[in-house]
């Protein structure tokens, strides 16, 4: 086996599934703007965290409110966590009479909770903390953050699925059929010299960053995604006809992984760009 031709192939699929792993990006920002999915997520999950009741009266505080008119939406996308505690505690501080002590106020407003689990992290923190109201402060944050941080693992969650089905979607109408691009591939050298130049380049221009930000524009993708055997030229309608169901097989394989997302698969790539050209010097 030509183990050359086979580090060639993956370097051909690798940057199939990054350069269309790009679109499903672009297609899931425009979806999560559509849709307000972050938005969605965030109201879900305070409702989670405070109770129905307690996120009704937490919205209606001027801080929130704020937020949500600079949103255009009742479905804000972001709350910092200085934001959050802020607003709880002129919650709790709400209807308390200036009289009483600073304290007595916030543990005052702490009882008047509906029963919950709100009310019970509340009470916990506020025994912990005592009278240090910036303890208290402390001790919620950092409930809030835990929590975010298991709210913001749903959104993904939701992301990857939908990633998946776009990816999938996205397979099916440009024909990115992996077991026909890797025989393509495969089977004919000049194709794949040609693929690995190409590869070589992106590498060079990273075309996301990091934290999957598409860093190149749509024509540049599709001008990338020139030189590998994907689309409907070229006989493919026949070829689909002749065995439909393993060319649903390969869009299927093509949409899980272009689910893995482009910053995976650019690392990915780059290794192996890396790879073939630390063996083609020995």
């Amino acid at each position: 086996m030509d183990l050359n031709a086979v580090l060639e192939v993956a370097i051909g699929l690798a940057m199939m599934y990054l350069l269309l792993s790009l679109f499903v990006t672009v297609v899931n920002e425009a979806l999560a703007r559509v849709l307000k999915i972050r938005g969605a997520n965030l109201r879900a999950g305070l409702e989670r965290i405070m109770g129905k009741e307690n996120k009704l009266v937490f919205d209606s505080m001027p801080l929130i409110r704020s937020i949500a008119q600079a949103s255009g939406s009742h479905l804000y996308d972001h709350l910092p966590k200085e934001t959050y505690v802020q607003t709880v505690m002129q919650q709790l501080r709400a209807g308390g009479a200036l009289a009483d002590g600073a304290a007595d106020v916030i543990g005052a407003g702490i009882d008047r909770l509906p029963e919950g689990t709100f009310k019970d992290v509340l009470l916990a923190a506020k025994h912990e903390a005592g009278d240090d109201l910036i303890a208290l402060e402390s001790r919620i944050g950092g409930w809030f953050d835990a929590s975010m941080a298991h709210v913001q693992a749903a959104y993904q969650r939701k992301l990857h699925l939908i990633s998946l089905v776009v990816g999938v979607v996205l397979a099916g109408v440009l024909n990115a059929d992996t077991f026909h691009v890797a025989n393509v591939l495969w089977r004919d050298p000049t194709v794949r010299k040609a693929v690995v130049a190409t590869a070589e380049g992106v590498v060079a221009k990273p075309p996301v960053d990091a934290k999957g930000v598409v860093l190149i524009t749509p024509d540049e993708i599709r001008s990338n995604l020139g030189g590998l055997p994907v689309g409907w030229g070229n006989g493919a309608p026949e070829r689909f006809w002749a065995s439909p169901v393993f060319t649903v097989l390969g869009w299927l394989f093509s949409g899980v992984a272009l689910a893995l997302g482009a910053p995976f698969w650019f690392d990915l790539l780059g290794t192996f760009v890396k790879i073939r050209g630390s063996a083609s010097k020995v």
